[in-house]
């Protein structure tokens, strides 16, 4: 049962929904402050450490179960500085082996992308696709997970990679990033009373919910299994035009009387386009099926926007 958990990235977007899910469970939780001022969640079960000095765990005795590395540049940051970026991560990697090495931590979690995947031939993608990234965060994700797996391959830390999808989920209270797709739809529902599409509305993505991926990211603490890498993803391609329609008829019941429904733009012509499905059965077969609700999570948006 793990008890500890030390965690990079927790000031960001999925690390604010992983601590609260963790300290609500009883775990203790020691994040990794670098840049960012210490979340708003406050818990007694939130630590905040400003270096991975493993000397200092030690001197304290201070044992960690699992690190969890959701630490790293946004795909927006990525088309700006990559090669600056690419180092910098490769540098903050070799310090967390080093860390984890030292502390003698025996499971390690990084939270990669299906980006990864990229320009793969194969229209049902397991993790045994090729991996050929065509974009700057694919690359950077793909750079990292080689690395974490050559430095953990002969030390007794087992090392898993977590190929995320799309999680979404509602926003919170200091949430500032709009440029993800479901909360860019929301953010321009609530404040223009239409929704616009700026690319091929038939494009298809994997959206997979805040509960869904919190169910399994449990299951995996909790679990003897040691899969290398896995696909966190709902195998369901939803495109843009159907979250879309989604948020188009639940705004009717939380902006507007059902035969006002906001509008739906689109920028560029639809082009149909080829749909790739990102297997799961690795994870389900482990830890069996759940619930991937998304229009709950389109209903606990809009909720959101009306408790400001």
């Amino acid at each position: 049962m793990v008890k500890s958990i030390l965690i990079t990235g927790a000031t960001g977007y999925l690390g604010h929904f992983l601590l609260r899910s963790f300290c609500h469970s009883g775990i203790l939780c020691y994040v990794l402050i670098r840049n960012s001022p210490v979340t708003s969640f406050n818990h007694e079960n939130i630590i905040p450490i400003y270096s991975l000095d493993p000397s200092r765990f030690l001197l304290s005795q201070i044992s960690v179960d699992v690190v969890l590395h959701l630490g790293g540049p946004s795909s927006h940051q990525c088309d700006i500085n990559y090669e600056s970026l690419l180092r910098n991560s490769l540098s903050q990697a070799s310090e967390l082996v080093h860390f984890i090495t030292k502390l003698n931590i025996t499971r390690f979690f990084f939270f990669s992308s299906i980006h990864i995947y990229g320009a793969s031939d194969d229209q049902y993608i397991t993790e045994q696709s090729g991996l050929l990234p065509t974009s700057n965060y694919g690359f950077l994700k793909y750079e990292l997970e080689h690395y974490f797996a050559k430095a953990f391959s002969n030390t007794c830390c087992l090392f898993t990679s977590l190929r995320l999808s799309n999680i979404i989920a509602p926003p919170y209270h200091g949430f500032q990033n709009w440029n993800l797709v479901f909360h860019s739809f929301l953010h321009s529902c609530v404040k223009n009373d239409q929704l616009t599409i700026k690319s091929n509305p038939l494009i298809c993505r994997d959206f997979v919910s805040i509960e869904f991926f919190l169910y399994y990211i449990h299951a995996l603490l909790n679990s003897t299994s040691n899969p290398t890498c896995l696909n966190l993803t709902s195998c369901v391609p939803l495109s843009l035009i159907d979250l879309a329609l989604l948020f188009q008829h639940r705004s009717a019941a939380h902006l507007k009387v059902p035969n006002q429904p906001i509008r739906i733009i689109t920028l560029t012509p639809p082009t149909p386009t080829s749909c790739t499905f990102y297997n799961n059965n690795l994870l389900t077969n482990l830890f069996g099926k759940v619930s991937n609700n998304i229009q709950l999570q389109i209903d606990l948006s809009f909720e959101y926007f009306a408790s400001l």
